[in-house]
């Protein structure tokens, strides 16, 4: 039940031994209570209390079915856990877990309280999410923080945000948490050589000769802060993509699609659409007739350089009214794209936009959310289908070898049924981007994609 230390000197506990408690937990003025070693409290009643009165306790597991509420400072050295179905609320008052590991599986409600912790790390990376000290003009900078007190919501990806400043711009990026309840935020940001009008907050990191980037996070609640720097130069990309064991489950794509006659042919890709005909592998002396000159086009966004490696297959997209744009005028080729707004332009490029009947076999899908529609289309095309655990996470950045398996499904180079005597399960499509030349050298497989690749490669399936 519950346990009440009274307010005076010799009431007193010392434990180090694990404590359940499915009532409230008061420690008075003048008590004390002393939790050691590497005990666990846990709560595991109803609407329960937590007031150690100035304490500490090594660890801390919320397992009350209708949540627990701080209603003194607490300190929590080692874990704290808030176990499925569960919420703590902290009220007007402060929770230290400044060393702790914090594991959220349901809700943090903060109030006006907070928790004080700071972030493990946050890096200026590469590909691979590993720390790099320098990059150059026209790099891709990523950027990954990793704080288990932003895991708030831990029945949904949450994210946040950091800052970075590099000369005269300053650009603010959104990090979306890579599942979840992990507490890894990441995301990233193209780089542009640019002497003058340099855009501030345009989604892309410009300036000119040899500078230091300055990346910067504030933590809203406990206002602790965590910064790093890196080095941005002209010259030619020196930094290395290493290859690294891929951490998600081939749930981006899927289906048991079977192959449609897709070949590889000297004259680039062809594929065979659902009438057999074949598309895709027409003269290059046919396509240049009907390019128009340079002279005839203008950017439609306001941060699209025509100059950019991806911006004639943005402009092709955008010309057969896939690629829309943002509210604000900007197409951000360099921001990462969820799983879900990847298979919603995928199946628009397929034609398939109009979904089918029928209901959507995950757990976390709303089916009115805008991009039911859309899945439902990409079930029928045999293109996805989901997560063991019987999810879709429509929020989680599309990682590199996700968005392989949807392009290559696609275009018909490939089918899941190959997955099962593959050593790992997204090698087939990994073969067919190599062959098909959409990735080169090393593979990384847990990186994100950005708009512009997925652009690249969304612009094959045109005819």
């Amino acid at each position: 039940g519950s346990l009440t230390i009274a307010s005076t000197a010799q009431a007193t506990l010392v434990t180090d031994a694990n404590v359940s408690l499915s009532g409230s937990l008061t420690v008075g003025a003048l008590g004390t209570a002393t939790f050691s070693g590497s005990m666990t409290l846990t709560l595991n009643g109803i609407d329960q209390n937590i007031d150690v009165n100035n304490g500490s306790i090594p660890s801390l597991t919320i397992a009350s079915g209708s949540g627990s509420t701080l209603t003194d400072y607490l300190k929590v050295t080692g874990t704290l856990q808030i176990n499925t179905g569960s919420t703590i609320s902290l009220g007007s008052q402060i929770l230290s877990g400044t060393s702790a590991t914090i594991i959220n599986y349901a809700t943090i409600t903060e109030n006006t309280g907070k928790i004080v912790h700071t972030a493990t790390s946050v890096l200026l990376a590469d590909s691979s999410y590993a720390e790099n000290a320098s990059f150059t003009y026209g790099d891709i900078v990523y950027v990954t923080l990793t704080d288990g007190d932003e895991n708030i919501a831990g029945t949904a990806a949450d994210t946040v945000s950091v800052t970075i400043v590099v000369g005269p711009d300053t650009e603010t990026i959104t990090l979306v948490e890579t599942s979840n309840t992990s507490g890894i935020f990441r995301n990233s940001i193209g780089t542009q050589h640019k002497t003058s009008n340099v855009n501030a907050q345009n989604g892309t990191l410009e300036a000119a000769g040899t500078i230091t980037m300055t990346l910067s996070f504030a933590d809203v609640q406990d206002l602790l802060e965590n910064a790093d720097t890196a080095t941005l130069a002209p010259g030619t990309t020196s930094s290395s993509t290493t290859t690294t064991t891929a951490t998600s489950s081939g749930g981006g794509g899927g289906g048991g699609g079977s192959r449609r006659g897709a070949v590889l042919t000297s004259l680039g890709l062809a594929r065979q659409n659902t009438t057999g005909e074949t598309v895709g592998n027409e003269e290059t002396e046919a396509e240049e007739e009907s390019e128009p000159s340079e002279e005839d086009v203008s950017s439609p966004w306001s941060d699209l350089d025509l100059d950019d490696v991806h911006a004639d297959a943005t402009m092709r997209l955008f010309a057969a009214g896939i690629v829309k744009g943002n509210d604000d005028g900007t197409v951000q080729l360099n921001r990462s794209l969820s799983r879900v707004e990847a298979l919603t332009l995928l199946v628009r490029t397929l034609g398939e936009e109009e979904s089918p009947e029928g209901s959507l076999p995950f757990n976390d899908i709303d089916p009115r959310a805008w991009y039911a529609g859309p899945l439902k289309a990409a079930l029928d095309l045999q293109i996805i289908k989901g997560f063991p655990d019987g999810t879709f996470r429509p929020s989680e950045s599309l990682n590199l070898v996700q968005s392989l398996k949807i392009i290559s499904i696609a275009l018909g180079f490939a089918d899941q049924s190959e997955e099962s005597l593959a050593a790992n399960w997204y090698d087939p499509y990994v073969t067919v981007g190599r062959e098909a030349g959409l990735v080169h050298g090393a593979i990384t497989p847990d990186r994100t994609v950005t708009r512009g690749e997925f652009f690249e490669w969304l612009a094959l399936l045109l005819p």
